[in-house]
């Protein structure tokens, strides 16, 4: 259970999200990091499911708003992937929101360099505002692992179709990334 509103913010009409979050282990421990930099020896292969009720969305009017969440994920000799769907349902409006995402990487130099693709829809009915315009787009690149997940630099380029949610709009993107956790 946490305040309906997002972070940092006022809870405007004291309404909150209920959640649960369950994952199955099927084969090996799946860590939801995706990329199998340490070369598993095994296939780990986990299935997750979430739920999240907002009894009051305050920015879309206290719309009483249904997410589901359910992906599926697998590492195994330096190959990853995962799959994922989710729908978002507005019951005052009666109208369901959909996304979908598939990706997938392997390391050609294990532990340091990884091709990875993406490709990601959404299908929208107007379940989070009025704009009906469906985005997806389609993504490869590179990423180096200099100590893991923890500092990596990453190269990509997309192709972004009906961007910006303006119809037949394309776009692309090139982005150059390093990441740094500590």
């Amino acid at each position: 259970m946490m305040n309906g509103d997002g972070r940092n913010t006022l809870n405007a009409n004291d309404e909150f999200f209920y959640g649960a979050r369950l994952d199955y282990h099927i084969l090996g421990t799946q860590q939801y990091l995706l990329s199998d930099i340490k070369t598993s020896d095994s296939p780990h292969l986990a299935l997750g499911v979430s739920f999240l009720h907002d009894a009051g969305n305050a920015s879309l009017g206290d719309d009483r708003l249904n997410r589901f969440t359910t992906d599926l994920a697998f590492r195994y000799k330096g190959f990853s992937a995962l799959s994922l769907v989710n729908f978002v349902r507005n019951e005052n409006k009666d109208v369901t929101d959909y996304g979908l995402l598939g990706q997938a990487g392997y390391f050609i130099i294990p532990e340091r360099l990884e091709l990875a693709g993406r490709w990601a829809k959404v299908i929208k009915d107007g379940a989070l505002g009025t704009d009906t315009v469906d985005p997806h787009e389609f993504s490869f690149g590179l990423n180096y692992y200099i100590k893991g997940h923890n500092a990596k630099l990453q190269v990509d380029y997309s192709r972004l179709l009906n961007n910006a949610s303006t119809q037949d709009r394309d776009d692309d993107r090139v982005r150059l990334q390093l990441q740094l956790f500590f």
